[in-house]
């Protein structure tokens, strides 16, 4: 009988501890919407392993247990990803409405003290950095040269301050997975040291997350190439460089390497998904651009040298290739105030040396070609 019991009372505790764990997810459009499922996939996770939900009458539901609170993305579509939406999964009842306009900055999850938090951080980031430096870099379009420097400088201090605040918080809030999703949106601007340093310092129960683990490998990828000699090597249209250049004259070094042509630059790296959902599109792009006046030109960041080539050549990416360190990130990002947060990331140069989109269009966009030609013909 106590045998009956004490099983019974295992059961129940096991049953106990999944409730605690379960979520549950209504979503809903604030527009109608023509496609049938949305998808849902962790944060830098296998897209493999994505969920799915039926849309009904505008609405839709996500249930499931989750161990560890992480960062989740929803969008359309399987074969080519459309919106994305974020959030924290976390126990409890949730909610999510999608923006249909603006998926990414009008479309939040909320329910669950995470949730609510995170909220409220972006909101005040938005609000005291990022609108200011959207409006600053509308500004710099049609700025001349001293108006241009001007501009250049408060982006770059408003930048800094973003950044100031996204860390202060990580390093306050060692136990929130909240703080683990703003280190890896600011570890391009870390040193080595100081990555290993905080990396060490999260909540055991953390490093069980995805975004931990994929941290933790890109730090080990940085040490490894972190002394890497100069050198080319060219398959056919394919030139893979690893280079030794600092991020300070990157961009230098990139214009002189191709006079007078225009730059379309691609920042990636060998585990980002949405990354390599748009190659197929690049190597479209390529088949159509003259590269007597448009050069490709891919950056791949905190990625081993053994996955960097082997992608780069079964992907057929003919155009220049890059192999740099977080840290040269970094400084070419501080150098011509690009504010580089996520990948991928896309960035146009004018044959005339200077910067014309440092959020450019992706492969995948129908006015992209035009964009590049146009900028081919006119300084």
């Amino acid at each position: 009988m106590k045998l009956l019991i004490y099983i019974i009372a295992i059961m129940f505790s096991a049953k106990s501890t999944q409730l605690n764990k379960s979520y549950t997810l209504n979503g809903s459009f604030n527009g109608e919407t023509s496609e049938e499922w949305i998808y849902m996939v962790k944060f830098m996770g296998n897209y493999a392993f994505r969920d799915s939900a039926k849309i009904e009458n505008g609405k839709f539901q996500f249930k499931g247990v989750i161990d560890v609170p992480e960062m989740y993305a929803f969008h359309y579509r399987i074969d080519r990803i459309i919106g994305v939406a974020s959030g924290f999964i976390e126990p409890g009842n949730l909610y999510l409405n999608i923006d249909l306009k603006n998926w990414e900055l009008n479309s939040r999850i909320s329910g669950g003290k995470i949730n609510d938090e995170y909220n409220s951080l972006e909101y005040k980031r938005i609000e005291r950095f990022m609108k200011p430096i959207w409006s600053l870099d509308t500004r710099s379009q049609t700025a001349n040269k001293e108006e241009l420097k001007t501009i250049n400088d408060s982006i770059k201090f408003l930048l800094a301050e973003n950044e100031k605040f996204e860390m202060e918080y990580v390093k306050n809030h060692l136990n929130s997975p909240i703080a683990l999703y703003l280190l890896f949106r600011n570890q391009f601007s870390l040193s080595l040291d100081e990555k290993e340093t905080l990396l060490s310092k999260f909540n055991p129960i953390l490093h069980n997350a995805t975004i931990y683990k994929v941290m933790v490998a890109d730090y080990n990828n940085q040490v490894k190439i972190k002394n890497q000699t100069d050198n080319l090597n060219k398959i056919n249209d394919i030139q893979l460089f690893q280079t030794t250049t600092s991020g300070d004259s990157l961009l230098s070094k990139l214009i002189a390497h191709n006079p007078n042509k225009v730059l379309y630059i691609d920042i990636w790296a060998t585990w980002c998904g949405p990354c390599k959902k748009e190659f197929p599109y690049s190597r479209k792009l390529y088949d159509m651009i003259d590269p007597e006046r448009i050069q490709m030109i891919y950056l791949c960041v905190g990625s081993s040298k053994d996955e960097w080539e082997k992608v780069v050549k079964s992907e057929v990416l003919n155009g220049q290739h890059y192999l740099i360190d977080d840290e040269n990130l970094k400084k070419f990002g501080n150098k011509n105030s690009i504010n580089i947060q996520g990948i991928p990331r896309y960035i146009i140069v004018g044959s005339d040396g200077t910067i014309k989109n440092k959020n450019a269009p992706k492969p995948s966009s129908a006015n992209l070609l035009d964009i590049l030609v146009k900028y081919s013909h006119f300084n």
